[in-house]
């Protein structure tokens, strides 16, 4: 993946964590999320793939092309939520979230978003709290699918550059995440034309 950010390879070697861009990356998120919650944790499909995916941001962790995790993360008016963190049961206990967690964090952040929220499996919350998370005031757990859920928010450092309206207008044209990069329609400096 192109638009991956850099890592603490003393840790984490090869791993590499972006923005999914490919349908080969997108299947892989799928396969993740799969044997994690509908496998693992016997999610029911249809909560599991609830017709947000297609609208989401997804964020793919690999490890030499092997797909090790993901989060999906939502945007609305004032606020992003972060959703479906998921690591495969071989590759936890190696702080492979972490990674993954901070580059979300950042993502949003230079989206120029400063809330984002989440929803904690019951007993995941002190996870959570080391990201800046915290439960929010006046709202009670929930439960979907047998579990209990608590709903958390960080508030988000802003981001150095974040995504601006002053920015030229081929970098808004620029692929989710790679906004620093020339993308396609700016190839060989003039614009590309159509024809009818």
């Amino acid at each position: 993946m192109d638009n991956s950010l850099p890592l603490d390879r003393s840790r984490r070697p090869d791993l590499q964590v972006g923005i999914v861009s490919t349908e080969e990356e997108r299947l892989k998120v799928y396969a993740v999320r799969i044997a994690v919650y509908v496998e693992g944790q016997d999610c029911p499909w249809d909560e599991e793939f609830d017709g947000n995916d297609q609208v989401a941001t997804h964020v793919l962790a690999q490890l030499d092309g092997e797909p090790v995790g993901c989060i999906r993360l939502r945007f609305f008016a004032g606020f992003a939520k972060l959703e479906r963190l998921a690591v495969r049961d071989r590759f936890r206990g190696r702080g492979y979230a972490d990674p993954m967690v901070r580059f979300a964090l950042d993502h949003v952040a230079r989206k120029g978003y400063d809330t984002l929220v989440l929803h904690a499996q019951s007993g995941r919350e002190t996870f959570w709290a080391q990201y800046g998370f915290a439960p929010l005031a006046g709202r009670r757990t929930f439960d979907f699918s047998g579990v209990d859920y608590t709903e958390m928010a960080a508030e988000l450092t802003p981001a150095t550059d974040p995504v601006r309206l002053s920015w030229d207008a081929m970098r808004h044209n620029r692929p989710e995440g790679d906004w620093d990069r020339p993308g396609v329609l700016e190839s060989g400096g003039a614009p590309l034309r159509r024809t009818a």
